[in-house]
């Protein structure tokens, strides 16, 4: 068999042979001198290492794993991806920018680099190379929908509505059921002062996605601006404690994978729990705890989801480390006594309330509970004292002097209990809880001018609940022979 270092056939050139090794030895050279060129770039663009001295050490190890890579020849590129995550994850913007830039250089064909770029200039107001950044995404990635999304909503913050239009129509060609981009077409025509036509856009929208609390929010104010009060105030209670989410937006997402900012983590759980995510929500607060040993919220917070999940007693396991933590967290007190009310361990929600009154003296929302304790063990004259204080500790709440107004309508202190009310409607007039017990107070005493009298603040009260309208309508019906006008 031939091997190279035998001699060439009589007749036969060598040259063509050097030639092939030349052209080998030209392309590595030009290989290797991309390379070299390609490093030198991705270390200059290396930033310097800001203040980490608040963060968990975790950091600095992975920005130094992540910088060794940014300086190797092969994957120099991937270690400057690597630190521009780290330093966007938790919040040190310039760093992340700088690596942006050099990574746009690098990587001119990718879509992720000005997208990113864009969420940080836009979350500081830069609104104009926010702007010219999302578009280059955009042209980048055209079935990117988060990216054209934020273009439009981008084009809407800069009154720009026409071009916001076109955007948003562009992605409703893609994703005809898209709830943002509606949602962005409708902000468009609230601007142009059409009502009507923004109203029946958000309708037909909430058909598609009932539970989209961007569009359930703009429906009420419609209805509000149209006068269409009762629905504006039944949408409000399905909105209740809910809040808008963005756009599920994958680029900027995973950036939590490599957060180490406990804080920074929990309010992304919060956005993950309030998209229907909860298990994602969950894992990030794991995250935050593993990250953090000082704060006794973040275990308070994964308790009320593993709650949500019927998980009680991993609940009330972590709502212990909370207290353990930090004894003067009430909210963690409350919360481990309910839970564990639920799961009938009496004894142990008993001595958890004890516990927290001794840590928290001043919780009004912990003597509300007792109170509320006292009264189902019949010692109703420690009750009253207990609702007393609760109000008194938090005088914006008035949901103890309801209470209080109806234990004393129990034991036959009617005069007591009007004066609970009274001062219930001082502080927050037209109460529902007020003026439907006033009502139904008066209706059992047979007077049916008062009946009426506060019958018609119940009637002009949207936020009283329809079952309690009806109940007391009913009633009336019942003492006086005939519905209340």
């Amino acid at each position: 068999m031939a091997t190279i270092s035998q001699e060439v056939e009589p007749g036969r050139s060598r040259w063509p042979l050097y030639l092939a090794a030349a052209l080998v030895a030209v392309a590595c050279a030009g290989l290797a001198a991309r390379m070299a060129l390609r490093r030198a770039a991705v270390v200059a663009a290396i930033p310097a290492r800001p203040d980490l001295s608040a963060m968990p050490p975790e950091l600095g190890d992975e920005l130094g794993a992540s910088e060794q890579l940014a300086r190797s020849y092969l994957h120099s590129a991937e270690g400057l991806a690597r630190v521009s995550r780290l330093y966007h994850a938790n919040s040190f913007y310039d760093e992340a920018m700088q690596c942006y830039r050099a990574l746009r250089t690098l990587e001119p064909r990718n879509a992720r680099w000005p997208h990113l770029e864009a969420a940080i200039l836009s979350q500081f107001g830069r609104q104009d190379e926010a702007l010219e950044r999302e578009q280059f995404a955009v042209d980048l990635a055209p079935g990117y929908i988060a990216a054209r999304v934020r273009l439009g909503q981008e084009m809407l913050i800069a009154n720009r509505r026409a071009d916001a239009t076109r955007v948003f129509n562009q992605v409703l060609e893609r994703e005809p059921s898209n709830p943002y981009a509606e949602l962005g077409l409708a902000k468009v025509e609230l601007l142009n002062g059409d009502w009507e036509k923004a109203r029946e856009r958000l309708e037909g929208c909430l058909k598609k996605n009932p539970e989209f609390v961007g569009g359930l929010e703009t429906l009420a104010a419609a209805y509000e601006h149209l006068g269409r009060q009762p629905e504006a105030e039944a949408l409000k209670r399905t909105i209740g404690a809910r809040e808008f989410v963005d756009i599920k937006d994958p680029w900027l997402d995973e950036l939590m994978e490599d957060c180490v900012d406990s804080y920074r983590l929990s309010v992304a759980a919060a956005v993950q729990e309030a998209a229907g995510n909860r298990a994602g929500a969950e894992q990030l607060l794991e995250r935050a705890i593993a990250f953090t040993t000082k704060s006794g919220s973040f275990h308070r917070q994964l308790a009320v989801l593993l709650a949500h999940d019927q998980n009680l007693p991993e609940a009330c396991e972590h709502l212990r480390r909370a207290v353990a933590i930090s004894p003067k967290d009430n909210d963690a007190w409350l919360l481990l006594y309910q839970y564990l009310g639920t799961m009938h361990e009496t004894a142990a929600a008993e001595q958890a309330l004890r516990s927290g009154l001794a840590n928290c003296p001043d919780a009004a929302s912990l003597h509300f509970e007792e109170a509320r304790r006292l009264v189902g063990a019949a010692r109703s004259e420690e009750a009253i004292a207990e609702f007393r204080l609760a109000f008194q500790l938090n005088p914006g709440d008035t949901n103890p002097l309801i209470q209080l107004a109806g234990l004393l309508f129990s034991i036959n202190r009617a005069g007591e209990a009007l004066e609970a009310l009274d001062l219930s409607l001082e502080k927050l007039p037209e109460n529902p809880a007020a003026i439907s017990m006033l009502t139904g107070y008066y209706v059992s005493q047979g007077n049916e001018a008062k009946a009426l009298e506060w019958w018609a603040h119940v009637r002009g009260q949207p936020r009283t609940p329809p079952e309690v309208a009806q109940e007391l309508r009913s009633a009336f019906r019942a003492r006086f022979g005939r519905d209340p006008n």
